[in-house]
C-alpha cells in the first residue's frame, strides 16, 4: 500500500503505465486518474467524509463513502479536483483540493470538502472486470 497522507505530501506519488507495467512516479500534488489501471482502488479522506474510489476506465469510477449520495458504490464520472472556484484540474485528485464528480444522467454533481489524505490500496490489474461483468457505467 502506498500512503499519501499529509506526512508524505512532499514526495507524493501517482501510478504511471509504462510498457504494460505499473510503476510509482514522484509528484508533489496527487494522482492523475488517467495514469491508474482499471481496478485500482483509492481511499481519500476529506474534511467531512472518507471515500473509496475504484477506477473503472478513463474518467469513470465507482465511488462510495458519502452517507446520502453514495453510501454504496455508485458509478460516476470523475471530473477532477479544484483548489480555486475558477480552475478545475481535469482528471486529477489532489490533496488540499476538492474532488468533483458527476452523474449527468441523474443530474448529480458533487464537490467535496477539501481532501486531507489520499492513499492507494490496490494497484488494479489488466484482468479487472467491473461488478456484474458490465463495462463502463
Amino acid at each position: 500500500m502506498l500512503n499519501l497522507s499529509p506526512s508524505h505530501a512532499s514526495r507524493g506519488a501517482w501510478y504511471e503505465h509504462h510498457r504494460g507495467t505499473t510503476t510509482i512516479a514522484d509528484s508533489t500534488d496527487g494522482i492523475y486518474l488517467s495514469a491508474l489501471p482499471p481496478g485500482a482502488v483509492l481511499e481519500l479522506e476529506t474534511k467531512m467524509h472518507c471515500y473509496r474510489i475504484e477506477h473503472l476506465d478513463g474518467d469513470h469510477v465507482r465511488i462510495s463513502g458519502h452517507p446520502t449520495i453514495c453510501p454504496t458504490p455508485l458509478p460516476v464520472h470523475l471530473d477532477g479536483s479544484m483548489k480555486h472556484r475558477d480552475h478545475i484540474e481535469r482528471g486529477f485528485i489532489g490533496q488540499g483540493m476538492r474532488l468533483i464528480f458527476s452523474r449527468p444522467e441523474d443530474g448529480l454533481s458533487v464537490t467535496t470538502s477539501e481532501i486531507v489524505s489520499l492513499r492507494i490500496v490496490s494497484g488494479g490489474s489488466s484482468e479487472h472486470r467491473p461488478e456484474g461483468g458490465r463495462g463502463k457505467p
